[in-house]
């Protein structure tokens, strides 16, 4: 039999997604429980998730290498600092071999609808494959939501002009490897993370031209970006705690301030007024391009339109905050009405919803944070989440599901501090509608979120099973 099913032939879990969180948890699932009944479903044709989509010229991580690590997996090995984006997917690749994932692993296949039975305590997944449109169907006791964060292209309204233009344009999450930018004259729209990972590297080439629009000042650091010396990695392999546990995150300088003083590129802050045929027009006058490169954002999961293609940029209509999956709970409503009904995206500490029983998240709402690994925090959370699958596959319990109450109660709390933070401020995509309510940051430290994670408060949750176990749900959580 396949090893992503149980010796009845069932799938227990699913997990969509094989980026960084989705293999992470199809590890855990591996190394904690001794689970193989599972599959991984992945719209793309590799794994990786952000480390297979961005391929734009500089592409690292921004943080300090080692924190890019699984705390299962620490890789003494790293070239630099700042690993770049080949040797991050190689990385991640190596642990879906060792972890023998490729056993559960499904490419080319997009999740068009999840919908929870009562009857028979399960999810039924609707999948097509995106090469042969064949269309398929499974079950699984439970679903593991990975399917990531920010990997979505957005285009802001004042940049919809550019389909009038007639040279190339792309954003640098979709990096189109075919094109010389040799003896071109280039436009990088846009001055955050992946802008100052970019432009210092196409602005090498003295021929080529880089104008680089900017709309908001950032604050930069400088880089401690530098290769590793063998005696260094010898000492991370060796020598016990010699790689520290955490890291803040910044818009890290790796090349850009110096880059701005070469003749060869220009900053612009004149803002874009239209682009044409050939160019663009800023507030001062016209100018003629080869190409335009948007390093503008992306859009979080949860603001996403699932009817559109995954790889096509948005614009402004197209981001209602909506969820990236059709996923139908207990009481017959989806995820975006519930999202709907609660004026934008909300859940229990990032990874439950009241009404979806068996329904986990990876990176869900208000479990995102600027200035810490995005790996501590998803590893907080799948070790969270394996503390109720346990029980549901050694058939203890057949569902859990938070109640309502305590998903009001935790997201008034942390909308109460999230109103007193900076980001209220501010237009973002960190908050519905880029005006309304914060809907992705954690309002406190990654250790307050590793606190409040270690274990399920078991009276928040309803749990539900056979009869004779039913003394056991019944000693942890109320049924009502």
């Amino acid at each position: 039999m396949p090893p992503s099913q149980s010796k009845n032939g069932n799938t227990q879990v699913v997990i969509i997604g094989a980026g960084v969180g989705g293999l992470s948890a199809g590890i855990a699932l591996k190394r904690q429980l001794g689970l193989h009944a599972f599959k991984i479903l992945e719209q793309a044709e590799d794994i990786g998730g952000t480390w297979h989509d961005n391929t734009y010229p500089g592409c690292a991580s921004d943080i300090d290498t080692h924190w890019y690590s699984l705390s299962t997996d620490l890789n003494p090995h790293w070239a630099s600092t700042h690993v770049s984006q080949p040797e991050l997917k190689e990385y991640w690749k190596q642990l879906a071999s060792k972890y023998s994932l490729y056993d559960q692993l499904v490419l080319n296949r997009q999740v068009t609808s999840v919908d929870w039975d009562n009857q028979q305590q399960l999810y039924k997944i609707t999948s097509q494959d995106s090469k042969s449109k064949k269309i398929f169907n499974d079950a699984a006791q439970i679903v593991i939501c990975a399917t990531g964060i920010l990997y979505v292209p957005f285009v802001p309204p004042e940049l919809e002009s550019i389909k009038k233009f007639r040279g190339s344009a792309f954003h640098s999450a979709r990096w189109d490897n075919t094109i010389d930018l040799h003896n071109k004259r280039v436009a990088v729209v846009g001055n955050g993370c992946s802008a100052t990972q970019l432009v210092p590297i196409i602005a090498k080439d003295p021929t080529t031209q880089v104008v680089n629009f900017c709309r908001t000042p950032h604050w930069y650091l400088r880089s401690r970006w530098g290769a590793f010396p063998e005696s260094v990695k010898w000492v991370f392999a060796h020598v016990p705690l010699a790689m520290p546990f955490g890291c803040r995150r910044f818009v890290i300088d790796s090349g850009y301030l110096s880059a701005l003083h070469q003749s060869n590129l220009d900053l612009n802050y004149d803002g874009i007024a239209e682009f044409t045929e050939g160019g663009i027009i800023s507030k001062k006058g016209k100018g003629e391009l080869n190409a335009v490169v948007e390093c503008t954002e992306c859009v979080a999961p949860q603001a996403r339109n699932p009817a559109l293609s995954p790889y096509r940029p948005l614009t402004l209509a197209d981001t209602q905050d909506k969820f990236p999956l059709k996923v139908r709970g207990s009481e017959g409503i989806t995820v975006q009405e519930y999202y709907d009904r609660k004026g934008g995206p909300e859940a229990y500490l990032g990874v439950t919803l009241p009404g979806f029983p068996n329904f986990f998240m990876i990176a869900g709402p208000n479990s995102a944070t600027g200035h810490a690994s995005v790996i501590f925090t998803e590893e907080v959370q799948i070790n969270y989440i394996m503390q109720f699958v346990k029980p549901i596959v050694k058939q203890l319990a057949s569902s859990f599901e938070i109640t309502t109450r305590a998903n009001d109660e935790f997201n008034s709390a942390i909308q109460k501090k999230l109103s007193k933070s900076i980001w209220s401020n501010c237009l973002s995509w960190y908050r519905f509608g880029h005006t309304g309510k914060i809907i992705t940051q954690w309002p406190g430290t990654m250790t307050e979120y590793w606190w409040n994670m270690r274990t399920p408060i078991w009276s928040h949750y309803k749990a539900f099973g056979h009869d004779e176990i039913r003394m056991w749900s019944q000693a942890f959580t109320p049924t009502s």
